[in-house]
């Protein structure tokens, strides 16, 4: 995806992979995701992470949404580059991208799987997924904005949740840095206590913290003030 820029690798990748198997193997279907701005959030949830399930699931359909479509667009684009890339194709030859069907926000392969690109606000009648994922629902330079906050949280009401293609199994995974009390993630957890799973993995812990991974069971603390990915954020 970066070839020209290093690798630096963190323990959060390895906790949101986790995370994020889990819901591919549906024993979470509600799911936030709350880490800085520049910490991988886009590449691992919304490129890797549905190039990873076509790998072993080629059927399964994948929606996903950003504040913008021009930004879901380009996350779409990155994904079908992985899909199509040499190293993806000698690791998985398993399908082939379908020819009437591979534009640059929906394209689908020859086993019937799906990926759609959108933007909140979008109507997205007639689309359906088994996953949808949501990217920054609300650009940070207009999160103060009361509109634009409400005009995402109703779109996730009353749009998205209408899109899943089973309501009862299929899953919902919503990632964003936090930018107002009553953001999509504020909001959601008000509405529906209990119900989502919410991982907040802030820059700078504000007190000390222990992360228990939820499939290998591994176990990373973090003390106060310790800064994620200190090489690249330097205190």
């Amino acid at each position: 995806l970066h070839p020209a820029r290093p690798m630096v690798w963190s323990w959060h990748y390895e906790l949101i992979c986790e995370y994020l198997t889990a819901i591919h193997q549906r024993k979470l279907t509600r799911l936030i995701l709350n880490v800085p701005p520049r910490t991988a959030k886009s590449t691992i949830a919304t490129i890797c992470f549905p190039c990873w399930v076509w790998a072993t699931n080629q059927e399964h359909n994948f929606l996903s949404a950003s504040y913008s479509l021009d930004l879901s667009t380009e996350h779409s684009v990155m994904r079908r580059n992985l899909l199509q890339s040499g190293w993806y194709r000698r690791m998985w030859d398993t399908f082939r991208l379908a020819g009437d069907r591979n534009q640059v926000a929906q394209f689908m392969n020859d086993r019937g799987g799906q990926m759609i690109a959108s933007s909140v606000g979008a109507t997205a009648w007639g689309r359906g997924a088994d996953t949808l994922i949501v990217d920054d629902p609300v650009n940070a330079s207009q999160a103060l904005s009361d509109a634009e906050r409400n005009a995402a949280n109703a779109w996730i009401d009353n749009t998205l949740r209408s899109r899943l293609n089973d309501p009862a199994g299929g899953a919902i995974v919503l990632i964003m840095q936090r930018l107002h009390e009553l953001d999509p993630t504020g909001y959601l957890l008000e509405q529906e206590p209990g119900v989502w799973t919410h991982v907040r993995i802030p820059l700078e812990a504000e007190e000390d913290e222990t992360w228990t991974f939820p499939i290998s069971g591994r176990v990373v603390l973090r003390r106060a003030g310790d800064i994620l990915m200190p090489t690249r954020f330097t205190p």
